[in-house]
């Protein structure tokens, strides 16, 4: 069911579906930027490759393993009968964001990630839907083509990411794994591509050590992407946010959609609290994945 505004229609479905139903929702794309090149000689070059793809390979990973306790979450709150199969089960999960592997030769830079993926994926269906191609998106603003917001990641960035507004539906992470970090890197090659670059604002976890400039792995940025696009979205079918094509949404109440009470600057400052929860509870919980993890 759509989603409407107004005090007569009456919500209905799980939040999954109520989110598939949201304009933005279909339209997230993390691009994964293969333009650094490999190593040249041939076992650092397969060490780099292996690496990357490992990091995708983890992300793709959690990112399907999210999905299904979500649909998992979904069939309990709904009461779909028990299904041990939960791919087969009516209620979608919400959609996960798009994987797009970027570079300048489809030769030298992309087919040898493509390959290494292909071994260390255990599941051949998930790279069907990863793309790889060798045209960058337009990193000037586009109604038509909706390009305007893409945002390559970079903790050398000058500015971070904007909490209290919402996540950038387009960004563009570094294929980057290396053992001495070389500042600067990234935040070159976005200059080299006409990108916005930007990092997380970090410190607001408030954890002892940890700055906007903390390098992460590829993992962990694409997971923290992930994590505050579903936030975002949860609580914008909930109510109290603004969806990205500027909608703003409403609270329900007793199963109807009403709008928020209060004044502007309330609910402005509600919103913007929110907001910022949405990517705190993302970075966190990113985090804690990576801890577990390596």
């Amino acid at each position: 069911p759509a989603i409407t505004y107004g005090d007569k229609q009456t919500r209905s479905g799980s939040i999954s579906e109520r989110i598939m139903t949201l304009p933005s929702s279909a339209r997230r794309i993390i691009f994964c930027d293969c333009g650094y090149g490999w190593p040249t000689q041939k076992r650092p070059r397969s060490e780099r490759v292996r690496a990357v793809a490992r990091q995708i390979f983890n992300f793709t990973e959690w990112q399907r393993e999210q999905r299904r306790s979500l649909r998992h979450a979904d069939r309990c709150s709904t009461e779909t009968p028990p299904n041990d199969d939960l791919g087969t089960n009516d209620a979608p999960p919400p959609p996960p964001c798009r994987l797009v592997v970027i570079g300048d030769n489809q030769k030298s830079q992309i087919n040898p990630l493509r390959e290494q993926m292909k071994k260390v994926m255990t599941h051949p269906t998930v790279l069907d839907d990863i793309d790889f191609v060798t045209t960058y998106p337009d990193a000037a603003p586009s109604d038509e083509e909706d390009n305007g917001d893409v945002v390559y990641l970079s903790p050398d960035a000058a500015d971070a990411l904007d909490p209290e507004s919402p996540p950038p539906r387009r960004v563009v992470v570094g294929m980057i794994v290396d053992r001495q970090i070389r500042v600067g890197r990234s935040k070159r090659r976005s200059d080299a591509l006409a990108f916005r670059s930007a990092k997380f604002p970090l410190e607001l976890l408030n954890w002892e050590g940890l700055v906007d400039r903390e390098p992460l792995n590829i993992d962990t940025v694409m997971e923290i992407m992930q994590r505050w696009w579903d936030n975002y979205d949860e609580m914008v079918v909930r109510g109290g946010g603004v969806d990205e094509v500027g909608e703003e949404t409403a609270t329900t109440r007793n199963g109807d959609l009403v709008r928020e009470e209060g004044t502007c600057d309330e609910s402005l400052l509600r919103r913007k609290r929110r907001n910022k929860d949405c990517f705190v509870d993302a970075a966190v919980c990113a985090m804690k994945s990576h801890q577990e993890r390596h």
